[in-house]
C-alpha cells in the first residue's frame, strides 16, 4: 500500500478515504475542509466539495451516489459536480454516523454528535430520500452514536459509540 503523497491533507490524522471496487481508479478523500476526488488512482486530486469544514464518514453507494455529512447532509449523483443539501439542522453538532438501506436507496439513517459534554445528539431516518426526517432516537441511552450499521437480514439498525445498541426497523 502506498501513501498518496499528493493527496489533500495527507499529513492529517483526520480524513476519510473511499475507494469503490467497481471504480478502482476513482477515490475520494475528506480532508482540509472539503472533499477531494481522484479519477486516476490518486495521482492527482480535484476539490469537489467545500461547503462544510468537518466531514466524517463520506459514503458512496453502489450506484455512485456520494453522501457528504458535515453540519448537514449533502448528496451528489454526478461524482461531486453538483450537490443537494438534504438536511437543515440548526444544532452545533456534526453528522457522524451515516447508513443506507441496500434494498431501498431512499432510506437513510444518520446520527448527529455534539462535541461537548451536553446530551445533544440523536438518530434520524428518512424514507423519501431526504425530503423529510424523523427523529428515531427514542430511549437510546447514549444520544451521540458515532457509527450506524443496518443489517438487512434481521432488519436491525445498530448504533455504536459508548456502547452498542440496536432497534428493529
Amino acid at each position: 500500500m502506498r501513501r498518496d503523497a499528493g493527496s489533500p491533507g495527507s499529513g492529517s490524522a483526520l480524513g476519510t478515504h473511499d475507494v469503490r471496487r467497481h471504480e478502482s481508479a476513482r477515490a475520494r478523500r475528506a480532508a482540509n475542509g472539503g472533499l477531494y476526488r481522484s479519477d486516476d488512482g490518486g495521482e492527482s486530486w480535484k476539490a469537489v466539495f467545500a461547503k462544510e469544514n468537518w466531514l466524517f464518514n463520506v459514503m458512496v453507494t453502489s450506484d455512485g451516489t456520494v453522501y457528504c455529512p458535515g453540519k448537514n447532509l449533502w448528496r451528489s449523483t454526478d461524482h461531486g459536480t453538483t450537490w443537494q443539501q438534504l438536511t437543515q439542522f440548526k444544532s452545533d453538532g456534526s453528522i457522524v454516523g451515516l447508513e443506507t438501506r441496500p434494498d431501498d436507496p431512499k432510506t437513510l439513517w444518520l446520527s448527529v454528535h455534539a462535541w461537548d459534554d451536553a446530551a445533544d445528539g440523536g438518530v434520524y431516518k428518512t424514507v423519501d430520500g431526504g425530503k423529510t426526517w424523523q427523529d428515531i432516537t427514542g430511549d437510546l441511552p447514549y444520544r451521540k452514536p458515532l457509527i450506524l450499521r443496518f443489517n438487512p437480514a434481521t432488519q436491525e439498525l445498530w448504533a455504536g459509540g459508548v456502547g452498542l445498541y440496536w432497534t428493529k426497523q
